[in-house]
């Protein structure tokens, strides 16, 4: 296990953390937070993180755009027709990538767009400079055999335990129109996923807030 107090080059969610000015302006934010309650402080992160990106498998859910559609033959279609669903599916691929390959941070923010582990990515490092809770770490759901699991964060404060789904305070009271799945993604915790390494951070009495890295399956035992 290593520990670190910065950010840049980590890689929580299998997010590459690099310097960006969206990023440092949301930091700075995310500090003046630091002397607000926690339950307020737990808002306005969440608002950040959904202002500043917007979720790409509800963008995805959003087009209209159907991707097999080229495999069927029927009328043939306008112009318009054809413009439209050509621009379609440059989106829909678009956002496929994001979600797929799961570039830098960076490049999401640039792009104002980001899969489920960019906001998680987001949020733990923002959570940090806010000084937010106890603890908090990277959560995966655990999902069906050679599909991605979801990625959520968990904050403890007070002895209490705050499942983070940035998703899902953007689309609250209407889920399963998007993300069926996500109906019960905290009754399915997985806190290791093979290579994934397991990332935290941690209040302690004399350094402030501590970053901690590691591939151990029980990281929590570790650092207990």
């Amino acid at each position: 296990m290593q520990t670190y107090q910065t950010y840049t080059g980590l890689s929580p969610a299998g997010i590459f953390i690099d310097n960006c000015y969206i990023l440092d302006n949301l930091i700075n934010q995310a500090q003046n937070l630091c002397h607000l309650p926690f339950d307020q402080k737990l808002s306005r992160l969440v608002g950040l993180c959904s202002e500043a990106m917007k979720n790409a498998h509800e963008q995805q859910s959003n087009l209209r755009y159907d991707p097999w559609d080229h495999c069927f033959n029927g009328p043939k279609k306008d112009y318009m027709s054809r413009f439209t669903q050509d621009r379609a599916a440059t989106e829909y691929n678009f956002l496929k990538d994001i979600i797929n390959s799961n570039p830098r941070l960076s490049y999401a923010l640039q792009q104002k767009v980001g899969s489920d582990a960019h906001h998680a990515a987001l949020f733990f490092i923002l959570g940090f400079h806010a000084k937010l809770g106890n603890a908090q770490f990277i959560q995966f759901s655990a999902q069906p055999k050679g599909t991605s699991p979801d990625v959520y964060n968990e904050v403890l404060e007070a002895d209490k335990t705050h499942n983070i789904h940035v998703f899902q305070y953007i689309a609250e009271g209407d889920l399963t129109r998007y993300r069926p799945s996500l109906s019960n993604i905290f009754e399915r915790k997985l806190e290791f996923v093979e290579s994934t390494a397991c990332f935290s951070y941690h209040s302690t009495r004399n350094d402030g807030y501590m970053i901690a890295e590691g591939h151990e399956r029980h990281i929590r035992r570790i650092l207990s």
